[in-house]
């Protein structure tokens, strides 16, 4: 997993070169879609940078959530509602993840 990465400070920590991203990216299919993972509990932001530790050709299986009718409260006006019930889905992904 990539770590939050500082690359001005005294030890910014090992990521992988060039030549090693290029090595194992030569050993994916090359019409792979790509994602990049940043690390759990890193600092995010539009500058922030993150190491690349690993290129993992990954298959996220498909998946549905069911989610059973239930009594809530409104968040305005504090009343009781009923919420129906619903179903959330995930679709099959089939990639590269860098990270």
């Amino acid at each position: 997993m990539a770590r939050t990465y500082f690359a001005q400070s005294d030890s910014p920590g090992r990521t992988m070169t060039v030549g090693e991203l290029i090595e194992k990216l030569q050993a994916c299919d090359p019409a792979a879609s790509v994602i990049f993972r940043s690390p759990f509990n890193g600092a995010f932001g539009p500058l922030q940078a993150y190491s690349i530790e690993g290129v993992t050709p990954t298959i996220i299986p498909a998946k549905a959530e069911h989610h059973p009718a239930c009594m809530s409260e409104d968040e305005e006006t504090g009343e009781p509602i009923e919420v129906e019930a619903w179903t959330q889905n995930w679709h099959r992904w089939e990639g590269v993840v860098i990270g």
